[in-house]
C-alpha cells in the first residue's frame, strides 16, 4: 500500500510544482509588465512621421494632453525634441493642465517652442475653473498664439479652433484649412471639408492590448481612438497625447509627438 500511495503522489507533486512555476512566473511578468508601465513608457516619447498630401508644402507638428503637474524635466525634453525638429508650426489640441497653480510653468516651458504655436483648451483646462482669457493671455506673454472658436491666418494657412458645440467655421479661400478640435467626434459633424483635422482627448487609451486596442475610451471620440483616419470633415490625426490622466500609466500607447507634412 505504500508503495502504491508513493507512485499516487508522484505524478501529483510534479503537478503542484508546475502550477506554483506557472504562478510565480506570471506573478513576475505582472511585476515586470507594470513597472514597465509605470515608470518607462509614460516618459518614451515616440516621434511619427506622417503625410498626407500628394505634393506636401508645409510642415506641422502636433502635441496634445500634457496634463502637466509639475514634472517640468520631462516638458523640457519634449520641448527640446521639439526644437530640435525642422517644421514650420506647432499645434496643441488641449488639454494643458488639471490645477490652476500649474498654468502660469508650463506656458513657461511652452514659451520655449521656437516655432509659432497655435494652442486651444481641452475639457481639463475648462475644469480647472479659469477663464479662456487666463490661458490666452499666459500664452501671448510667450509671443505665442491661443485660439477660442476663432481662426488665425499665418501664411498660407488658416488656423480654426473649436470648442466641443462650436459651430463650424467657415474654409478660407486659397489657404490650407486645418482645423484644431480637442474632440475626435466634432469631425462627424462637419459638412465642409478641412486640408487636415487634429484631434486630442483619447490618450489612446493609455493602456492597449494587442491585437485589440483601447481598452476603455473617453465621451467624444466617436471611436477615432488614436492615429489617421478619414471622416466627413477630412482626414484627422488623433494625437494619443503627451501626459497621462488619473494614474501615470502607458501599455503600448507610447506619448507621441507627431510631425505632419501637409
Amino acid at each position: 500500500m505504500k508503495e502504491n500511495d508513493k507512485i499516487k503522489r508522484t505524478p501529483f507533486k510534479k503537478a503542484l510544482l508546475a502550477v506554483r512555476i506557472t504562478v510565480a512566473l506570471a506573478v513576475l511578468v505582472l511585476i515586470v509588465l507594470s513597472l514597465y508601465g509605470f515608470f518607462f513608457e509614460p516618459h518614451w516619447v515616440r516621434l511619427k512621421d506622417i503625410t498626407v498630401a500628394t505634393n506636401p508644402g508645409i510642415k506641422i507638428i502636433h502635441i496634445t494632453d500634457i496634463h502637466y503637474k509639475g514634472d517640468r524635466g520631462y516638458l523640457e525634453s519634449v520641448v527640446e525634441t521639439i526644437n530640435s525638429i525642422q517644421a514650420d508650426y506647432v499645434c496643441f489640441t488641449g488639454d494643458l493642465v488639471e490645477e490652476q497653480e500649474y498654468l502660469e510653468e508650463v506656458t513657461e516651458i511652452l514659451g520655449e517652442v521656437k516655432l509659432p504655436l497655435i494652442a486651444i483648451m481641452g475639457n481639463h483646462d475648462h475644469w480647472t475653473g479659469m477663464k479662456v482669457g487666463s490661458f490666452k493671455k499666459y500664452f501671448e506673454a510667450h509671443g505665442q498664439y491661443f485660439l477660442e472658436e476663432e481662426t488665425l491666418l499665418l501664411g498660407d494657412v488658416a488656423f480654426h479652433g473649436v470648442e466641443e458645440d462650436s459651430p463650424e467655421p467657415s474654409l478660407v479661400k486659397d489657404k490650407l484649412n486645418i482645423l484644431l478640435c480637442h474632440y475626435p467626434a466634432y469631425a462627424d459633424s462637419l459638412k465642409n471639408r478641412f486640408d487636415l483635422i487634429l484631434a486630442g482627448h483619447t490618450h489612446g487609451g493609455q493602456l492597449r492590448i494587442p491585437f485589440s486596442g483601447a481598452i476603455s475610451l473617453p465621451w467624444g471620440t466617436a471611436g477615432y481612438d488614436m492615429g489617421l483616419f478619414e471622416t466627413p470633415g477630412g482626414p484627422m490625426y488623433v494625437n494619443p497625447g503627451i501626459g497621462t490622466f488619473w494614474i501615470n500609466f502607458r501599455f503600448l500607447c507610447r506619448p507621441e509627438i507627431t510631425v505632419i507634412e501637409i
